[in-house]
């Protein structure tokens, strides 16, 4: 396991949207501004979530095929959506990394 796999949120800045991607960054950010409220947590690191989602290749097509479909042809979107749930769901998270 790479020792920034799993990094709690609120070490999370929005200097590391490459770290964490754009929504972890942002609620690290909020985190720290007074009277803001936001749960305590943790984010998956965008290289974890590469190493995972490299053992299930068919992702990549799955969301490319998804981005192009039409926005108001929900049948096909929910078509290709439960794929790729059904895709991500079968993945099996590496011990080390479930550990974190």
């Amino acid at each position: 396991m790479n020792e920034r796999d799993v990094v709690d949120l609120r070490e999370v800045d929005g200097t590391q949207t490459a770290l964490v991607g754009g929504k972890a960054a942002r609620l690290g950010e909020l985190s720290r501004i007074d009277g803001l409220r936001v749960p305590a947590g943790f984010c998956v690191t965008t290289s974890a979530y590469r190493r995972v989602t490299a053992e299930a290749p068919a992702i990549d097509d799955q969301l490319d095929r998804l981005s192009h479909l039409d926005p108001g042809d929900r049948e096909a979107i929910r078509t290709v959506g439960a794929e790729l749930r059904r895709t991500v769901e079968g993945i099996a998270i590496p011990d080390d990394l479930a550990a974190a």
